[in-house]
């Protein structure tokens, strides 16, 4: 979240206005079951490169789902369904 808001709004102090960091960065690494990292390639609220950034800090077995077509809110359609079928089948 800070990093979104540091790039939304470079003239505010981000670090000092937000309760919450999610600095999800730092604790990714220390996630040792399967992950999966949905991102929607059009997102206008958190930029796809960000979502990309946790898929590759993200420890192995790991999964991604990134729709060329969906902004932050995601549709539930087929593709979807699919990509969330296959990570849950691979938990077994």
């Amino acid at each position: 979240m800070s990093a979104t808001g540091k790039e939304k709004y470079p003239f505010l102090p981000i670090n000092i206005l937000l309760k919450d960091k999610y600095e999800i960065d730092k604790k990714i690494k220390n996630i040792k079951i399967p992950i999966l990292i949905m991102h929607g390639k059009v997102d206008n609220i958190v930029p796809f490169y960000m979502g990309k950034k946790m898929f590759d800090l993200a420890n192995s077995p790991k999964y991604s789902y990134f729709s060329d077509y969906d902004d932050h809110m995601m549709n539930f359609d087929k593709n979807l369904l699919k990509a969330l079928k296959e990570f849950v089948y691979s938990l077994n």
